[in-house]
């Protein structure tokens, strides 16, 4: 018959505990790959084997396992363990040490106790099977860049200056742009005017200027009332007893009621009509063009509508440009060229509509 530790061996491939009766157990457990620091080697995936010497009880795997290799029966594979245990323990006695081959040594130490320490060479983890421990080989690296700087460091140092330079001129050649921008927003954008009319995309230079959207107000009107007082920009023009008031919204005094709107005011708190006389701005020319001002932009056409009728009454040759992403856009005046059409929106700008822009179509 084979040795009980070549039974043993076998059944460790594909069972995690095999019992010795009347001696202990073989428990084994997967360990991951490591590294031998002494050796410099890397080991796959194993099996670590430990030994339980309080698994004592004839469980039938080691038993089965000899009686079906050797044709024996189930009474007489018992009987050969049995011998083989006698012979491990008789062998402790003497020497205190036993070596079961392809598992593992036992030991007893100085307190009588039992130790094992597991063979390495066998892997009983199918997973690793084929895969051998690899050496670890030293690489020894020379720096290039040590030497020149030994050999000669001016070198080294005139080196580094065209890299220096070069990348100071990319960093130079992108602020460029930058700024660039940046003096856009500040000119030619509400941003930094803290106007309501700003949206995002406003800050794209290239694309087309959308407007934001006006609503017909609804519901009922707040009317503010002005104090008077000497120098205040609502000034009384007391025309006899006709009962009209000029009011100017010019801040010096008026004087001949030129620039000023007329309302004839009843004698009643609640009078019955009300007439307004406007003194119009005079017209501007008529003309047409590719260069358009754009006063505002409706859901709504009948509020654009509105618009245009309103600058109309105010001299300009207004009308309603086009519709493009849902809003009606309402130009105020055209010009021909577009240095006559960027210096009228900076009149406008700055007597009128703060919001206005330019588009050409």
């Amino acid at each position: 018959m084979k040795a009980l530790s070549t039974y043993i061996s076998t059944l460790l491939f594909d069972h995690d505990c095999v019992i010795i009766p009347g001696f202990g157990g073989i428990v084994g457990n997967r360990k991951p790959a490591w590294f031998n620091e002494v050796n410099q080697r890397f080991y796959p995936a194993y099996k670590e084997l430990g030994f339980n010497q309080n698994l004592k009880n004839n469980d039938g795997l080691l038993a089965n396992q000899i009686a079906q290799e050797e044709e024996l029966d189930f009474n007489a594979a018992l009987e050969f363990i049995s011998t083989e245990v006698s012979k491990i323990q008789s062998e402790l006695a003497r020497s205190k040490k036993f070596e079961l081959e392809e598992v593992g040594n036992f030991k007893r130490d100085a307190d009588s106790n039992l130790r094992f320490e597991q063979d390495l060479s066998f892997n009983y983890l199918k997973a690793s099977y084929g895969l051998e421990p690899v050496q670890v080989v030293g690489l020894k690296i020379n720096s290039t860049r040590e030497k020149v700087a030994s050999a000669s460091p001016s070198v080294a140092v005139h080196a580094k200056r065209p890299i220096r330079r070069a990348i100071v001129g990319a960093y130079a050649l992108a602020a460029i742009p930058l700024a660039g921008y940046l003096f856009w927003l500040g000119t030619s954008t509400p941003l930094l005017r803290q106007s309501q009319d700003f949206a995002l995309s406003d800050l794209n230079p290239f694309g087309e200027k959308l407007c934001p959207t006006y609503e017909m107000r609804r519901g009922e009107v707040n009317v503010a009332s002005w104090p008077e007082s000497e120098g205040n920009i609502l000034e009384r023009l007391n025309l006899g007893d006709q009962g009209v008031v000029g009011i100017s919204f010019r801040e010096e005094k008026v004087s001949d009621g030129l620039d000023a709107i007329y309302v004839r005011l009843g004698a009643s708190a609640a009078p019955d009509k009300t007439e307004v006389a406007v003194n119009r701005i005079p017209s501007m020319p008529s003309s047409t063009g590719s260069y358009h001002i754009i006063a505002g932009c409706f859901s709504i056409q009948s509020n654009a509508q509105g618009l245009v009728d309103a600058l109309e009454r105010q001299g300009y040759n207004a009308r309603v440009l086009d519709q493009r992403k849902g809003l009606w856009r309402v130009s105020m005046q055209s010009y021909a060229s577009k240095r006559q059409a960027k210096a009228a929106l900076s009149e406008v700008r700055s007597s009128q509509n703060e919001g206005a822009w330019l588009v050409k179509k």
